[in-house]
């Protein structure tokens, strides 16, 4: 007998089918990776066993016995944990109150029991291979190791199923060895593993078995190993998908150029990069390497200590975001929820925030202008929604990244940044955003694009900047492509053959 199963799993939300009978186990100690395009319903069966979500039809059992799973309070209290992709931790709290928020010990009257919990936090850190002083702030720790913190309260509330979404996607190579590791002695000590990410290598290296998902349904299981990576993006897609050719282009006079940048969290390092018009140049460099200020400060989202921003050769004031704007400059950005859309406005809306002047009269937006205009994106993206006026929060996080695309895009601009294009994005959607980076290209535009996946890099650039703790190491061309090179000046070592420094 399994130790998870779930049986015909239905749910739907306004009429629209999210998941339609799915059924899917697993045992103690399985890493089963559940894979599918965005939309397909993973993050609605996610929900549902951590309690965020009540099913409408099917049933959960858990060690034999039917389950409810009413909220998250009662999934965690049958040991189901549910850790999103999106950190949910508060950045001003020391690592001890972060375990154990909402759960503090006491002592007699009341007092918590400080000495009790400093040792509780040090045992539970150390399960994780976490080396941090408990009292040490939640903000200071890396994306990894907030990772790893997160699992580290999961696991001290006794979790027996830990459902992990996208883990990796924000993660350097080393962070996402110490987390796997984890979780491998997580599994001989039988905790069972559900995992959801988009990542196929990572997949096939480390699942035992893998579910797809299409449309809300099962769509085929790969249930023993060996499979390939071919196997699991066929089964992730419903379809067989070929990555697409990148297509030449003719690169015309600089475009876009930084001089003499120098950022906040770099500030004794100068940064001077030139995009010509109709080129992709990549930024590759492990988190920390300032790819993420660079962006912002050419949006003028984050000011900069010194330095000039040229579009077309002459010399723009990026204050703000609205300035770049207006200079013909857009950013799609790392942080989706945050900045790159409004959740709880219409898909239209969102498309339409930074056109909203285009054939204003009075100050009265085109209404039918802006419906037009969505609609036209929806189809061209591929986005997956009820309609145009469905909220963004309501899709699913690949299907928001493409709204935020869609935003800037409508804007044909000159100078397009973006920052983690594809993160928590499937195989077949990563295509389509690859097409339209391209075609933006095509267009005369010049696009700069910072990525953690160096396989994109090197699939859809020119031409890559490598960065390390803030300074500029080298550079590649297309014919000197080589993910050996690129990784030896992001980590530091002397100066790669080949590169151009």
């Amino acid at each position: 007998m399994p130790f998870l199963a779930v049986e015909g799993l239905s749910k739907r939300f306004a009429g629209v089918v999210a998941l339609d009978g799915v059924s899917l186990h697993v045992d103690r100690g399985e890493w089963l990776a559940i894979a599918g395009e965005n939309g397909a319903g993973k993050s609605t069966l996610m929900k549902i066993l951590a309690g965020v979500e009540t099913r409408d039809a099917g049933r959960i059992v858990l060690d034999g016995e039917p389950v409810a799973l009413r909220s998250v309070r009662e999934a965690k209290a049958l040991g189901i944990a549910w850790i999103p992709q999106e950190r949910s931790l508060c950045a001003n709290l020391s690592i001890e109150d972060q375990l154990f928020l909402g759960r503090e010990r006491t002592r007699r009257f009341g007092f918590v029991d400080r000495r009790g919990r400093r040792a509780r936090a040090v045992e539970a850190l150390a399960r994780v291979g976490l080396d941090v002083p408990p009292t040490m702030t939640v903000g200071r720790l890396s994306t990894g190791n907030q990772q790893l913190l997160e699992i580290a309260r999961a696991l001290d509330e006794h979790a027996r199923v830990l459902i992990l979404d996208e883990p990796t996607s924000s993660l350097t190579p080393h962070e996402s060895e110490r987390l796997f590791a984890a979780l491998a002695r997580e599994r001989e000590r039988g905790v069972a593993v559900l995992y959801v990410s988009h990542r196929v290598a990572e997949i096939v290296e480390r699942a035992d078995r893998v579910v797809g998902l299409t449309d809300g349904k099962n769509s085929g299981e790969l249930a023993e190993r060996p499979f390939s990576e071919s196997d699991v993006v066929r089964l992730m897609a419903g379809r067989a998908v070929s990555a697409a050719t990148p297509t030449s282009r003719t690169f015309g006079p600089p475009r876009f150029s930084i001089d003499g940048l120098r950022t906040r969290r770099h500030p004794r390092e100068l940064v001077s990069i030139e995009v010509r018009a109709g080129e992709i140049v990549g930024l590759a460099g492990l988190i920390g390497a300032g790819r993420t200020e660079i962006l912002r400060a050419a949006f003028g989202a984050d000011a900069a200590t010194s330095g000039r921003i040229s579009v077309d050769g002459t010399c723009v004031d990026v204050a703000s975001p609205k300035a770049a704007v207006r200079a013909g400059i857009a950013l799609v950005p790392e942080d989706r929820p945050a900045d790159g859309v409004i959740l709880d406005a219409s898909v239209r809306t969102n498309i339409g925030l930074a056109s909203l002047r285009d054939g204003a009269r009075r100050g009265f937006v085109d209404r039918v202008a802006e419906k037009v205009r969505a609609r036209a994106w929806i189809e061209r993206l591929g986005i997956k929604t009820r309609s145009d006026r469905s909220l963004v929060r309501k899709l699913s996080g690949g299907n928001q990244q493409k709204v935020a695309f869609a935003k800037w895009l409508a804007r044909s601009p000159r100078v397009l940044l973006l920052d983690e294009p594809t993160r928590g994005v499937d195989v077949g959607a990563k295509e389509e955003i690859h097409r339209c980076i391209e075609d933006a290209a095509r267009a005369g535009a010049a696009v700069l694009v910072a990525s953690s996946e160096l396989g994109e890099l090197l699939r859809l650039c020119d031409r890559i900047v490598v960065l390390q703790r803030g300074a500029i190491r080298g550079e590649f061309a297309r014919a000197q492509f080589s993910e050996q090179r690129v990784l030896e000046l992001a980590t530091g070592a002397a100066t790669a053959p080949g590169a151009h420094v």
